[in-house]
């Protein structure tokens, strides 16, 4: 199998958006990290929103691994959350905007 990626796209708390990505940046990256060591490249994205809209902003980090285990990625993931090794934010939108999680498997590569 090809690459995978871990999408999670996440939106802050109206205001609260720095807190969020620092949060991200200091704790939720590495945790997330520590619970799935095959990931080799993370990469924060800021969604484009369209233009005059007042929403908090939408972010996509994408976590890579390079060996098309989404099995084994998804259990390491789950295990971490459920045995309490991750925290989320209070930061972090789970009622208006709530968090999505996607698994991508990598159809080509170039």
């Amino acid at each position: 199998m090809g690459r995978v990626a871990l999408l999670a796209f996440s939106s802050p708390v109206e205001g609260r958006t720095d807190e969020l990505v620092e949060w991200y940046d200091e704790v939720h990256i590495p945790d997330v990290r520590a619970a799935i060591p095959a990931i080799d490249r993370v990469v924060r994205y800021r969604i484009a929103e369209n233009p005059g809209t007042a929403e908090s902003p939408r972010f996509l980090t994408v976590y890579e691994l390079p060996d098309g285990d989404v099995e084994t990625a998804s259990a390491q993931l789950t295990d971490a959350l459920r045995s309490g090794r991750m925290e989320t934010s209070p930061a972090m939108d789970l009622a208006g905007r709530p968090p999505v999680i996607q698994w991508a498997v990598a159809e080509s590569e170039s």
